[in-house]
């Protein structure tokens, strides 16, 4: 990701580290996590981009399903388990991180049907199920109107999550076994999506709930 100053933010995956890159001194600057969290498990594998004039950000250590909050100056990082908060079951995962203005962070549970928030302010956690059992919610995209728009990749859908109403409201893609992964809206309010099985952009109308499909000219795998 690219934060505001034109920096590049980079996750280092098996390696346990983020890193940024500016282009101006064209110099890396590298941000390990703590030895105790950099284990065997450690998979780096998003990232929030700092917001302007933001001391922190957030990272997603999916390989044991931390969140991590690293002041970008120190590189100190606090640790945070949002799945030890659902009820019990499983397996569950997350995926998708996505901050609000106040960086708060909304995220998916992969395995399931969850939509989550960390309160940035007192850590605490609270879930949504989605209305489809078993959603597989992966990537979630925030839109103007501070909504979250997210792809249901087993279930076939698009939701859009409202925190002011916490309502979840879900849009059918109408090619059976789309495999939604990603939802981001434009700037008149439409929203899109990509089927990784189906070869197939979806346009999605919030306001009519309209859908129109368009099928690609080769066989691709799109998620973003």
């Amino acid at each position: 990701e690219i934060d505001a100053e034109g920096k590049l933010w980079v996750a280092g995956m098996h390696q346990g580290y983020v890193a940024s890159f500016d282009p101006k001194t064209e110099q890396f600057r590298v941000y390990p996590l703590p030895a105790e969290w950099n284990t065997d498990k450690v998979r780096v594998t998003m990232l929030t981009a700092p917001r302007p004039n933001a001391k922190t950000m957030w990272i997603l250590n999916q390989g044991v399903n931390d969140i991590l909050r690293m002041n970008i100056e120190t590189g100190a990082m606090e640790r945070f388990q949002p799945l030890k908060s659902l009820p019990p079951g499983g397996p569950r995962a997350i995926y998708g991180i996505e901050p609000d203005d106040d960086d708060n962070l909304y995220m998916t549970e992969f395995l399931t049907h969850y939509v989550g928030r960390l309160d940035a302010r007192t850590g605490e956690m609270k879930w949504w199920a989605t209305p489809t059992k078993d959603s597989w919610p992966r990537r979630l995209k925030r839109d103007a109107q501070g909504h979250f728009w997210i792809g249901e990749w087993h279930a076939g859908k698009v939701a859009r999550f409202d925190p002011k109403t916490e309502q979840i409201t879900e849009f059918d893609i109408p090619t059976p076994f789309s495999g939604a992964y990603d939802a981001v809206a434009d700037r008149t309010g439409k929203v899109w999506t990509g089927g990784m099985s189906t070869d197939r952009i979806a346009r999605i109308d919030p306001t009519t709930r309209d859908v129109v499909e368009y099928l690609m000219p080769a066989s691709t795998n799109m998620r973003r």
